[in-house]
């Protein structure tokens, strides 16, 4: 009834018959398409298609390998492909960025067809019923889809392999975040001076025999540190965006998506997204593990709405007193002694047969 979202290492396959109400959008070596899909297929991947039995009725848009279509697409084809052969029902327009593109014999494109690529498409006559425009190619095609795939690659694993570091350093993580957020100034001076400062201290350590392996060590932490510093730094802007909705892991998926997407699409403006993230995120990492060490008090910070513990204080009442601790067996094992105080025990239960001081009856009822 809904969409299918699949990340398989494997095959992901619409069998004949079956259908898909809404979209299917798909990272996987290879993309069958049997069945019916209602909405749109977006893949990236090795291999698509559509057999002569598969029906997308909205878009086919792919980022990789060879696409081939012998069924029908209801609207159009885009993306960007090493190569794409149609031989089915194209509903409106192809553009496509490719190396290689067949338009056989008997298939149907009802709109234009738009094809940047280095080489000539080969297309049959009769089977475009618009215009047919070749587009020069920007740069080298392979080279720009391998690009593309790393870049998508890179991100999820960005995406995973930052929510996993967040789990396994929790509190040093969360600490980090705080800090971005609540000391943006601090943090920001102290990346400056980590990423100026480290590669002078490895090349100090280095010089000496004594702190060579410290020096391997503090090269190989900032080399992660370009792929996982921003982690705190994106964490805390998702945070604030979300207004502390969704704990730690919503903040940094959704600043993640979000910091990733503006270095993608502005040029320019996305490698200085990239430098303040960088910055500002090992700013909190350093600042965030002095913190822990140090013994200061971390909020959770994990779970959505949890926030740093606050202390709260009560007006006490005039005259309150602590209440005393309670006493031994041995004492509460004595007898208890009467207090003057204590009641009296009732006439009828005096066994002395001594009259009552008011000189009454004593007779009993």
């Amino acid at each position: 009834k809904g969409n299918v979202l699949a990340m398989a290492s494997g095959v992901v396959h619409l069998a004949k018959g079956g259908v898909v109400e809404g979209s299917i959008r798909a990272l996987a070596p290879q993309v069958q398409i049997d069945g019916t899909v209602g909405g749109d297929v977006f893949a990236t991947g090795v291999a698509v298609a559509v057999s002569s039995t598969g029906v997308v009725e909205r878009d086919v848009i792919m980022f990789g390998g060879t696409l081939t279509v012998d069924g029908t697409v209801g609207r159009d084809i885009r993306g960007r492909l090493i190569s794409a052969e149609i031989d089915g029902t194209v509903g409106r327009d192809i553009d496509v960025a490719v190396e290689r593109l067949v338009v056989h014999r008997g298939a149907t494109v009802s709109g234009d067809v738009l094809y940047r690529s280095v080489n000539d498409a080969e297309i049959a006559s009769g089977t475009v019923g618009g215009q047919v425009v070749a587009l020069p190619a920007q740069s080298n095609f392979v080279f720009g889809v391998i690009l593309t795939l790393a870049n998508i690659v890179g991100f999820l694993a960005f995406i995973v392999l930052g929510i996993l570091i967040l789990w396994l350093f929790r509190s040093t993580g969360v600490a980090a975040v705080d800090a971005v957020r609540h000391n943006p100034v601090k943090t920001l001076l102290i990346g400056i001076a980590a990423i100026v400062g480290a590669p002078i201290l490895i090349i100090v350590l280095a010089a000496t025999l004594v702190g060579l392996p410290l020096a391997a060590l503090l090269l190989v932490a900032m080399l992660l540190a370009l792929a996982f510093g921003p982690i705190p730094a994106v964490g805390a802007a998702g945070k604030l965006l979300l207004r502390g909705k969704g704990g730690i892991f919503g903040g940094f998926v959704l600043g993640g998506v979000l910091w990733r997407l503006g270095i993608w699409l502005i040029p320019i403006v996305g490698a200085l997204l990239y430098l303040l993230g960088l910055i500002w995120g090992i700013g909190g990492w350093v600042l965030g593990a002095w913190r822990v060490r140090s013994g200061h008090a971390v909020p959770d910070g994990t779970h959505p709405g949890s926030a740093t513990p606050s202390a709260q204080t009560e007006e006490i009442p005039d005259g309150w007193e602590y209440p005393l601790p309670p006493a031994s067996a041995s004492v509460l094992a004595e007898p208890v002694a009467r207090t003057e105080s204590a009641p009296a025990p009732d006439a009828a239960d005096d066994d002395s047969g001594a009259a009552p001081p008011d000189g009454g009856d004593t007779t009993p009822e």
